[in-house]
């Protein structure tokens, strides 16, 4: 009884096997199909497209080693659609720390919303000693760039020595220190100074900051309306006279506030030239594309 047992069991064991690995063969054959299919969407920049394909694969193996890759790569074609708040959710929302590579691209999506504090600490927390050599100067013009948007330059030149240790690259450090040192020399004007000026003398503080035909606007509205006020009062026209004060004073404060707001416009406009120029020369950009290659899709 037991012996018969035995020989059914190896029967089907040898009548099933052929139809295991055809079916096995023919899943590797699906799935080497569809990476060719999501290679294609991708070319054609249909990242939402690319997205749905993927989860598709992702269903030919569900327990594959690969899912890791896959996920990584939805995020990219999130973020290449300009979903930052779906990446955002999508990385956070995970177990665990997300590795280097996904802490950099949550990093670049919280500074295209415009959170540079957060994009600053998502990009801090990616080490130096976790990237292979290659890798950790992009790490650092990553840090530089969310250090840069936050306007925190002294930060930035203490997290470049900090680097130097790490970082092979020693020229393109060394070039980068300079660049950023140069924040000292940048021409800013001082608010204070300018809402003064145009304390004593209106418009002089729009003058100042660069603002020559505003400068000019502002002193003409306020001369004319104090010389109406005066020559109404002089006319014995009272009533209409204080109007005109009235008038000149609210013009007056304006452009006080003017003065203000034209310094702060002034040094926005230089930080923002600072940063462009540091870019340019030192911070290569982003390419999220460029992540994936390496990734199960295009193996």
């Amino acid at each position: 009884m037991r012996a018969g047992l035995t020989w059914c069991v190896l029967a089907f064991f040898l009548f099933a096997a052929p139809f295991s690995s055809l079916a096995s063969a023919e899943t590797g054959g699906l799935a080497v199909r569809q990476k060719r299919f999501i290679r294609d969407l991708f070319s054609q920049k249909r990242y939402f497209d690319v997205i749905s394909e993927t989860r598709r694969l992702m269903a030919l193996d569900p327990a594959g080693d690969d899912r890791k890759d896959y996920s990584f790569f939805i995020d990219v074609n999130y973020f290449l659609g300009r979903q930052y708040r779906t990446v955002v959710t999508n990385i956070t929302s995970r177990p665990g720390p997300p590795d280097c590579r996904t802490g950099i691209l949550l990093s670049q999506s919280y500074l295209m919303l415009g959170m540079n504090g957060r994009s600053l600490e998502a990009a801090l927390r990616v080490r130096y000693d976790a990237v292979e050599g290659p890798g950790r100067y992009p790490l650092l013009a990553r840090r530089a760039e969310a250090y840069l948007e936050c306007g925190r330059y002294r930060e930035l030149l203490d997290e470049i020595r900090a680097a130097g240790r790490y970082v092979p690259d020693r020229a393109r450090v060394a070039l980068l220190r300079e660049e950023v040192e140069r924040f000292r020399h940048v021409p800013l004007k001082s608010v204070p100074l300018a809402v003064a000026l145009s304390v004593f003398f209106p418009g002089a503080g729009q003058m100042y900051a660069g603002k020559w035909v505003h400068g000019v606007v502002s002193f003409i509205g306020v001369a004319s309306l104090a010389g109406g006020a005066c020559l109404l009062h002089r006319q014995g026209n009272r009533h209409l006279s204080y109007a005109f004060m009235a008038f000149t004073s609210v013009f007056y404060l304006g452009t006080i506030y003017g003065a203000y707001n034209a310094a702060q416009t002034t040094n926005e406009d230089l930080h923002r030239t600072f940063r462009d120029g540091i870019k340019k020369k030192c911070i290569p950009a982003y390419d999220p594309a460029g992540e994936v290659r390496d990734t199960g899709v295009f193996r």
